[in-house]
């Protein structure tokens, strides 16, 4: 008779649903060891009186291999190995969110990997966004609106398994994706304006210019104007090192590319900026002065100021004002000049005494013809030439009418009349004029 002897057969298998060696983090765990006799050791422990292994809420933990050994007197069989993986819910790393250049990366654990990111982003002073990604990475171009200050980020992961509880946030400072500040520029007149010109500096995709102008208490500077110039413009790009001569080794540099930009007029105390920009906002501006050459040369005329158009309003508005003063005044002393006739002249009749006829009827025989003048009497005498003398006219010896018709008030004979008449009655007692002696009531002039 022969016996027979071997050692025992052993098999670890997976009670309940789903899949043999996979299950959900925080499920129930349930091995079972065909066979009665089970070895201490390994995932069973020292319970070697049951065949099954239980785990009530199974973590991550418990992702491994499980196996488990038999044995007789013949000896001690193992039986295969078994993987079992408990699958979690993503969640955050350590450093969570992460801005990597213009990237931005959502670090989390979870098994399986995730396959879905939902993004919520906000800029500063913009609304939030919604994006979903299939991938940890997110690029700041596909954000919309101005990136110019801070940047809100919130990343969810989803792996198919469950939600991620806690949501990775962070925000972002975007400065240091800003370009540097430009260098190598100066100012120049040109065209009647100020420019300013620059060498164009790494990750700039525009450049923006200012004018600063001192504050009235001269105590700092007040931004008057600001304006941008986008590279790559022919307007905004001049060609050749020449143009920035004298600035470093600028000059030298045959070919190189300028940004430049008009700014309009500067003052003594002005300064003009430029500040190199992108999407992410501009760097700190650099500042210039004007130089003395330059203001000079930008100085207008000393008559160039009735050319302004503020000055001309003015002095258009003064003249304006005035003609209408000057008119308003002329029109009201018209207005009020006094509407009155010119009186007609009086015509009174006079009674004449003896005395004033008998001076009236005396007057022609007092007359004396002139026979020339002075001068030429003299010259005539000495050239031996003789004038032909005109008979004087006659005397109307008439009696005069004892009324004279003359006009008002006036014409009243006074005492000073009387001595004036008797004056003349004495001509009548003189002897006759040198023949170049003029003797009327009215003397002549000699020339």
């Amino acid at each position: 008779m022969c016996y027979l002897t071997d050692s025992p057969i052993v098999e670890v298998t997976k009670l309940g649903d789903g899949k043999l060696n996979e299950l959900v983090e925080l499920d129930s765990l349930h091995l079972e060891c065909e066979d009665s006799q089970i070895t201490s050791g390994g995932f069973w422990g020292d319970d070697v009186h049951s065949s099954k292994l239980f785990v009530e809420e199974a973590t991550r933990r418990n992702t491994g291999r499980y196996s488990c050994a038999a044995g007789n007197a013949v000896g001690e069989t193992r039986a295969d190995a078994i993987n079992i993986t408990v699958h979690y819910p993503p969640e955050c790393a350590e450093r969570g969110v992460v801005l990597i250049r213009e990237t931005i990366k959502c670090n989390v654990r979870s098994l399986p990997t995730p396959d879905t990111y939902f993004w919520h982003v906000q800029p500063t002073g913009s609304e939030l966004q919604h994006l979903t990604t299939g991938s940890p990475l997110l690029t700041l171009s596909q954000i919309t609106g101005p990136l110019s200050g801070t940047l809100k980020v919130t990343c969810e992961a989803s792996n198919g398994v469950a939600s991620q509880d806690q949501p990775c946030v962070r925000t972002f400072s975007l400065e240091q994706l800003r370009p540097p500040q430009p260098r190598q520029c100066d100012l120049a007149y040109e065209h009647e304006e100020f420019h300013i010109r620059c060498m164009p500096v790494e990750n700039a995709t525009y450049y923006e210019l200012s004018v600063w102008r001192m504050s009235p208490s001269n105590s700092s500077l007040v931004l008057e104007r600001r304006g941008s110039m986008g590279f790559g413009s022919r307007q905004a790009l001049a060609q050749g090192g020449d143009i920035i001569s004298g600035v470093g080794t600028v000059g030298s540099v045959v070919g190189a590319w300028v940004v430049r930009g008009a700014l309009g007029k500067l003052r003594a105390a002005d300064e003009a900026g430029a500040a190199a920009c992108n999407r992410y906002g501009c760097s700190d501006p650099l500042l210039l002065r004007p130089t003395d050459n330059l203001l000079l040369a930008a100085s207008p005329p000393w008559w160039h100021f009735v050319m302004d158009k503020d000055v001309g309003i003015s002095v258009g508005a003064v003249v304006l004002v005035c003609v209408f003063l000057i008119s308003t005044a002329l029109v009201v002393k018209l207005v009020r000049r006094p509407r009155s006739k010119t009186p007609t002249p009086v015509i009174q009749v006079l009674q004449l005494d003896d005395v004033t006829r008998n001076y009236i009827d005396n007057i022609a025989d007092n007359k004396v013809r002139a026979s020339c003048s002075l001068r030429s009497c003299s010259s005539g005498y000495s050239d031996g030439s003789t004038l032909e003398e005109q008979p004087p006219p006659p005397l109307d010896r008439r009696r005069k009418p004892n009324t004279l018709i003359a006009h008002a008030a006036h014409a009243t004979l006074s005492a000073h009349d009387t001595r004036a008449a008797h004056d003349i009655s004495a001509w009548e007692h003189w002897d006759a004029p040198p023949p170049d002696v003029t003797l009327t009531l009215h003397r002549e002039s000699a020339v």
